[in-house]
């Protein structure tokens, strides 16, 4: 059996730096344990919040109303490709990503 234990997938092992005054660091630090929280957890879960809020908009697109009802309607009856495009498609030079 081996003896070494690995780490757990989700161990953190990365770090941010930021310099703050010396005023905000003492403010964080107060708010921090008002809540009960370190100051590292107190600063990175909003951070980690909004990241994943952004990451989420950037990645997600979300139709109401008319530009819905138009989305749906050229996925179920779609257009013929015109000329250009299928001339573009053939062409060797532009290259499709997935």
């Amino acid at each position: 059996m081996d003896s070494i234990m690995k780490a757990p997938a989700n161990r953190k092992s990365e770090n941010f730096t930021f310099r703050v005054s010396a005023e905000e660091k003492a403010s964080i630090e107060r708010a921090a344990a008002l809540t009960g929280s370190d100051a590292t957890q107190f600063v990175i879960a909003p951070a980690i919040d909004r990241a994943r809020e952004i990451n989420e908009r950037l990645h997600v697109t979300v139709l109401t109303g008319e530009s819905r009802d138009l989305f749906e309607s050229l996925m179920r009856n779609p257009p013929k490709p015109s000329e250009r495009l299928i001339r573009n498609l053939r062409d060797r030079r532009h290259t499709i990503v997935e």
